[in-house]
């Protein structure tokens, strides 16, 4: 029969659903509240609405956690799903190369964490994914998985944990690699913005004061776009690396990160097959780098989640 996942799998499950389906919900939110004018019977409607969304993606939830079940066993993790249509994965300890674990907002909320078990076959998240377990739980597995997996030299000193500060958290973000993605991002929406805004009958423009007039004008707006770029790309790395710090444990590295998502990834270093020195241009001209690795199970991953360590000086690489 296996183990269940803790009950938070519930809200969970039906967080995800709620995630989902929020465009198609809003809609109906929207046109239900907005369709016959606004007032105490259209607000009515709009939170039926809203309450009956919610009661379905919250017996989804049920169901899916009634019908989810995992087992350790004979060396091997394994995970069913599903009543008509069954899912099975199974997973021998010696293949799993990472274990990766998060905790949300909702997860947060509960006290547990959701844990991703990882094999060599690359892509985005675990092939077995455990929504809701609590932190003993977790580390009774990680102890099962990492005793059948140790290496002879296991009785190897631990490192000390190395973090990242507020001071070069701050300098992280700005000098953020990303930017040199979102200018492009953000010079592709102002140029579709102005296709929209050209009438395609007779190539005026529609919306006047939409776009500025003078090279002063479109200066500024440059400008503008620049910082916004700037900004998000900060925002992003303070979001994805807040409370970042990385640990060697015998043969696995420890690596934890997020402000809001939290993150924590169990990597074997027997299986980085590559150490990568990334310097974006204002970290050149500042002696500055982040180093990513790549690791079998990773390939796949965004960059934050290669990421070994996110700033460091030249020298210390």
């Amino acid at each position: 029969m296996g183990e269940r996942l803790h009950p938070a799998a519930i809200a969970v499950y039906a967080a995800d659903a709620l995630r989902q389906g929020a465009v198609p919900l809003l809609v109906i939110f929207g046109l239900s509240l907005f369709g016959g004018g606004l007032d105490a019977e259209a607000v009515l409607r709009g939170a039926m609405f809203a309450l009956l969304g919610t009661a379905v993606a919250t017996l989804a939830g049920g169901f899916r956690w009634a019908t989810t079940s995992y087992s350790l066993a004979g060396h091997t993790v394994r995970m069913r799903q599903g009543l008509l249509s069954v899912k099975e994965v199974e997973i021998p300890f010696a293949r799993v190369q990472a274990l990766d674990v998060q905790q949300g907002p909702t997860q947060r909320l509960f006290g547990v964490y959701r844990l991703d078990v990882q094999t060599g076959g690359g892509g985005e998240g675990g092939e077995i994914v455990l929504g809701a377990l609590e932190e003993a739980e977790i580390e009774r597995i990680r102890a099962l998985i990492s005793g059948v997996r140790a290496l002879p030299d296991a009785g190897a000193p631990a490192g000390t944990e190395r973090g990242l500060g507020g001071r070069r958290l701050a300098l992280a973000a700005v000098t953020s690699g990303q930017l040199g993605v979102l200018v492009p991002v953000a010079a592709g929406v102002a140029q579709m913005s102005q296709q929209v805004f050209d009438d395609p009958i007779e190539g005026e423009r529609t919306i006047a004061g939409a776009l500025p007039e003078g090279a002063l004008g479109w200066i500024l707006l440059a400008a503008g776009v620049l910082v916004l770029t700037w900004l998000l790309a900060a925002l992003g790395t303070v979001v994805g690396f807040g409370g970042f710090a990385v640990r060697r444990e015998r043969d696995e590295l420890r690596i934890r990160r997020g402000l809001l998502q939290r993150r924590q990834a169990s990597l074997r270093v027997t299986r980085v097959r590559a150490v990568r020195v990334v310097e974006s241009l204002p970290r050149q001209l500042l002696g500055l780098a982040a180093v990513r690795v790549e690791v079998i199970g990773h390939a796949k991953e965004h960059a934050a989640a290669q990421t070994l360590f996110p700033l460091l000086r030249r020298e210390e690489v």
